[in-house]
């Protein structure tokens, strides 16, 4: 699935975003009040705390995903189907007859799977999130930008929170997509 030059590079991806959303979360909120992410929140706009805790999360992110791409091995299963390559690698199984009954077993596969899409994830999401914080930067000095922004601020949470989540599943769905055809010897 990941080679180790896509490792670096994920890696070196995670590191320069994570430090230029601070820097321009910094240009968009000098004082963290307009900051959205609820953690930070909670550090009442405390600068020190907030790059402590960023440090230790991107530190922790970082070994997770060295560590997922070292047991990588344990994804690739052959399989019939998209489907059943999707079933082995989140050990779904039946609990009854009916079809949509199912329950996931927390499993190495799954574990190591979510070691290496949250933090390609983080990754690109990370991109998405210092446009924002330029963008808040932004409504500060154009007028465009303030109009705008006077129209989304109701649902500006709302879509930081959406496009986390679909960033998400087209991270995964694509890093099971080449793990289901690399281990059916099919074209990447």
């Amino acid at each position: 699935m990941l080679n180790t030059k896509m490792l670096l590079c994920y890696s070196v991806l995670i590191i320069i975003t994570r430090c230029l959303d601070g820097y321009t979360t910094y240009l968009a909120t000098p004082d963290l009040s307009y900051e959205l992410n609820p953690i930070v929140r909670s550090f009442s706009g405390n600068w020190f705390l907030l790059l402590i805790v960023g440090a230790i999360f991107t530190t922790l992110l970082l070994m997770l995903f060295f560590i997922s791409y070292r047991n990588q091995d344990c994804l690739f299963q052959t399989s019939d189907s998209l489907k059943a390559y999707y079933r082995q690698v989140f050990k779904v199984q039946k609990l009854s007859s009916f079809n949509f009954s199912y329950k996931l077993l927390v499993s190495k596969p799954t574990i190591v799977f979510l070691g290496l899409s949250i933090p390609i994830t983080l990754g690109y999401y990370s991109i998405f999130l210092i446009m924002n914080n330029l963008f808040i930067w932004g409504t500060y000095r154009l007028k465009a930008f303030y109009n705008f922004f006077l129209l989304i601020h109701k649902f500006h949470e709302l879509i930081i929170i959406v496009v986390a989540l679909l960033v998400y599943l087209i991270v995964a769905n694509n890093l099971l997509r080449k793990g289901y055809l690399v281990c059916n010897n099919l074209r990447v």
